[in-house]
Parts: C-alpha cells; structure tokens; sequence
C-alpha cells in the first residue's frame, strides 16, 4: 500500500505543477504594484505569498522527481525538465529567504533569476505532455501548409460496410486503391509489382497522414516521443519504447493500427486527443498499406501494376492464405451480465466484435469465480482485460489463456505465480502483460521467453531479479521488459574494463603510482604519482612513454 500511495502522489504532479507559477505572478504583480503606488500595501503581501510560493515549488518539485521514477518518459528530456524545475525551487527560496533577510536588490534579483528559470522549465514539461515543438506547432503547421482534419463523426453501420466508398486525401492521384476492407493491393501482380504500388501508396497516401498527424511528436530530430520516430522510413522501422509500430502484413496486430483505433479519450489513444486526428479513411489506407506489406521503396526492376481496377473484387475464397478470421460476434447477455457487475466494457473499434474489458471498478471483489462467470461467454471476443488489483488467483490462468484474440493483459497486484504464468503462456497472442506488484519469481523470466508473441512485459516489484530481467532481455532481444528502470538496458551489462595502470612508477616523477590519477594513451592505461603529472605528460607523451616501468 505505501508504494501505491507514493505513485498517486507522484501523480498529482500535474495538479500541483502550475500552483508555482500563479503564486510567483502574484508576487512579481504586488511588486510591479508597490513600484507604480508606492503608497499602497501591495509590498507587504509578497512576503506571506513567496513562502507560499516555496511550499507549492517543493509540492511540485517532488511530485515530479516522484513521477519520474514510474519511467513512462523518456529519460533525456525529464532530466532537463527535472533539474530546471529543481534549480527553479531553489531560486524560489532563495527569493523568500532574501526578501527577509538580505538588501531588496539582492532580492529583486533572485526573484526575476526564478521566473526566468521557472518558464522553461514549465515550457519543457510541456512538451513532455504533449511532444515536441507543441508550442510553435501551429506556425510551423502554417508554415509547411499541412493539411489537418479533425476526426469526423462515423456512422458504425457505414465505417464497416463493405460497400461505403472510402476515400484519401490522395483521391487526385491516378493510382489504383485497395478496395474497402481489402487487405491487398489492386493490379499487383506479381511480388514486385506490389512492392512499387505499396512504396507508391506510402509516398503519396501514408506519409502525408503521418505527417499532419504524427510527426509533430514523432520527429528523429527532436527526442521523439515513446522514441518512436515516423517522419523516416528507417525510424517506423526502427520501432519505439514500445516495441515495433507495426507488423508488415498485419495491421490487426500492429500497435500503430491499435493505438489509432482506441477510442479517443483512452489515455493510450493516438494522437492525443488535443491533436489533429486523422480520418476515417485515412486509417483504412494505413491498415491496407500495412496488410499490404508496408513496402517503402519500390523495386527498380519490376513494373509498374497497370492502372485499371477490376469492377468488383473478387471475394475471397474460404480457404484462402491468410484469410482473416471470422469476425466475433459478443453475445448481449454475457454483455449485459458484466454491465450489472460494473465491469466496463467498449469495443475495441466499429464492426471488429473485439471488446476491451475492465474490472477496476469492482478490482476488490471480482475473484475467480466472477471471472469464470462473466469471462467465458465472451472469450474470442476479449482483446484487451484490465485485471489489476483484482482478487484472480492461479486458478484463473487456463481461462485467460483460451482466449484466442487476447492481446493486452493487465494483471497488475494479483496473486498471480510463476505457476500459473506457465499455464498463461500457452496464449496464442498475448503481446502485452503487465505483472507489476505480482509474487513472481526469477523462474518467470524462463516462461515469459517461451512466450513467442509476447513483445512488451512489465515486472515492476514483481519478484523476479535484475539478473533475471537481464537473462529474459539476452533471450529475447526483441521483448521490451520493463523493470522499472528509468532507461532499462538493451542487454546484460558487460563486465568493465579494467582500470589498472601498465606502470608502478610515474613517468614524470619517478614516485610510486596514486591509482587516483590515471590517463588513457595509446590503448594502455597510465597512471602518476599527483595531479600534475598528467598535465606535464599530455605536453609531451612520447618523451615520457618511454620510461614506463
């Protein structure tokens, strides 16, 4: 429980986080004040505002490093957001302590050093929120004329119609479009074919959506955010913090396709809900470049595909490669049974039958009996299950692992083991499992790597070791395991070299050899009896290299 409480504190940072700024307006307004009327009481109310000013810094400055520490941003632009917010506080103080204290130049000094301090701090955190360039967003936007759109109300009925015609910003182009729904492309072919018309479908359709709807945050060149960068071929294939944005051939498992199609205010929907949101059709051109094989480059030596579209696309026969699934159909009973229980539930998008499931309302007392009662009649239709705190046990895990179409699993402060994370691993699709605050062991780093569709895993205080998380990354370097570590390590540490210098004897002085004053020259390590050595070394080495003994 206090580990719990100190993440809500923590969370409360953006609450707090703006309390600093008001406060020192109000100070720097009541000096501006006193200077204009001297003859009024506005001086006399900076005192009792700057200390409230220090006790909102302090709130905020905690709450943030706080807040930090759950490692959901990435590390570089905390660190300056931190230490600005820290050096503000600082400054914060100082102004309080010397308007008390010290002469009203020293202090009007620190006051104007801290608003100064205080405004980029707040500027980056900003960005922090809501990615890079927010601020001058709009005028660059301008500036490149990039379309952007709103997202538009959709009809459920027509957005899954197969026969509703579609259309993308690139209707002008004279390309031929995959038909509504159709996970190919017209005209291709052959192979090679395909791979020019789906490279000329990403040049002239993907990359203007990513562009007006992405690439503010998600820019190579400006610490992207997740460290996912779209604005390059090389950077969607690069993948984020989050593993790969997309699975060539497979937009309904890509998380690009996934994140888009979360509904709007989930707190994982992309883009946030305060940008610029693409259409409809433009996430269907996305999903059908994606089926299509996600090609960025055509291939020189291949023609082109003609540019004629058969009247009506043929339907795909039962038996077909690749084939989609029948689409699940959630029975209204087993849905109304969970809407009695408070369990919340949404589809995961119009027309797909995927539901995402939530128990935290009743986390206290859904058990495995609930589960079994309100889950099975809806098993092929869960992709995603929110089970954090509730009461699940080992007992629940064969039910969670029937479920065919489960993709993200939350299974945060349970009584799960690794005993029944052996029974869970037989899932055929499970990518995302949250085993934070759980009862683990470091024989659940062996499961989870036999888990081959598994791309993200979160194991914070959940049991298994450092050493362990390191084993499971070295197994599957692919997986993003997530310790709680605010960058955690691509791979298990290598052992350091070793420091130990050639010589005994310094070669500037002849006196024995201090391991505190050591240099690196030609690939051997050097060392010197005092601090000066090093200096007189570096102006000749050649001289001296020659007498290392």
């Amino acid at each position: 429980m206090p580990n719990e409480l100190i993440e809500v504190f923590g969370r409360l940072h953006p609450a707090v986080l703006h309390m600093p700024f008001g406060l020192l307006a109000a100070v720097i307004a009541a000096e501006v004040w006193s200077a204009v009327r001297p003859s009024s009481r506005a001086r006399d109310a900076a005192g009792p505002l700057l200390w409230l000013t220090v006790l909102a810094a302090a709130a905020s400055v905690v709450s943030g490093i706080t807040l930090a520490k759950e490692g959901t941003y990435a590390p570089e632009p905390v660190d300056l957001h931190r230490w600005l917010g820290i050096a503000a506080g600082a400054l914060i103080l100082c102004s309080a302590l010397a308007h008390a204290l010290a002469p009203r130049k020293v202090y009007l000094t620190a006051l104007v050093l801290a608003a100064l301090t205080l405004a980029p701090a707040g500027h980056f955190g900003g960005e922090l929120t809501h990615g890079p360039g927010f601020l001058l967003e709009p005028l660059q936007r301008a500036g490149t004329n990039v379309p952007t759109s709103p997202r538009p109300a959709v009809d459920p009925e027509t957005a899954s119609s197969p026969g509703t015609d579609a259309r993308t910003p690139s209707d002008t182009d004279d390309s031929p479009r995959p038909p509504q729904g159709a996970p190919a492309l017209i005209g291709a072919d052959s192979p090679g074919a395909a791979v020019v018309h789906a490279a000329r479908i990403f040049e002239t359709e993907i990359r203007p959506i990513l562009a007006s709807a992405c690439v503010s945050c998600h820019t190579a060149g400006k610490r992207p955010k997740g460290r996912l960068a779209l604005d390059t071929p090389e950077g969607i294939a690069a993948g984020g913090r989050s593993g790969p944005a997309l699975i060539a051939g497979d937009a309904g498992m890509s998380e690009i396709v996934r994140r888009l199609r979360l509904p709007l205010e989930h707190r994982d929907h992309m883009p946030p809900r305060d940008k610029p949101q693409p259409t409809e059709d433009q996430i269907r051109s996305i999903e059908a470049w994606i089926d299509a094989g996600a090609a960025y480059h055509g291939m020189p030596d291949s023609p082109a595909p003609p540019r004629t579209e058969p009247e009506s696309p043929p339907a795909p026969e039962p038996s077909s490669v690749g084939a989609a699934p029948a689409r699940p159909t959630p029975d209204p009973a087993a849905l109304a049974a969970l809407a009695s229980a408070l369990v919340h539930t949404e589809a995961l998008h119009a027309g797909s039958g995927l539901l995402r499931v939530d128990a935290a309302a009743v986390a206290g007392t859904f058990d495995d009996e609930a589960a079994a009662r309100l889950l099975a009649p809806l098993l092929p239709c869960i992709d995603s299950l929110a089970l954090a705190r509730s009461r699940l046990t080992d007992r629940s895990a064969e039910l969670l692992a029937s479920m065919p179409r489960l993709t993200d699993l939350d299974l945060r402060g349970t009584a799960i083991t690794t005993g029944g994370l052996a029974v869970l691993a037989r899932s055929p699709s499970l990518r995302r499992l949250n085993l934070a605050s759980t009862g683990l062991d470091d024989g659940a780093a062996d499961v989870l790597a036999g888990m081959p569709a598994l791309t993200h895993v979160y194991l914070w205080r959940s049991g298994v070791s450092p050493a362990a998380a390191d084993r499971l990354r070295a197994a599957r370097p692919s997986l993003v395991v997530d310790l709680g570590e605010s960058d955690p390590p691509s791979q298990a540490p290598r052992e350091a070299p070793s420091l130990a210098p050639v010589n005994t004897v310094c070669p500037v002085s002849g006196g024995p050899v201090d391991p505190a004053y050591l240099v690196v020259h030609g690939g051997r390590v050097i060392g010197f009896c005092c601090p000066k050595c090093p200096s007189a070394f570096w102006e000749n080495p050649s001289a001296y290299v020659e007498k290392l003994r």
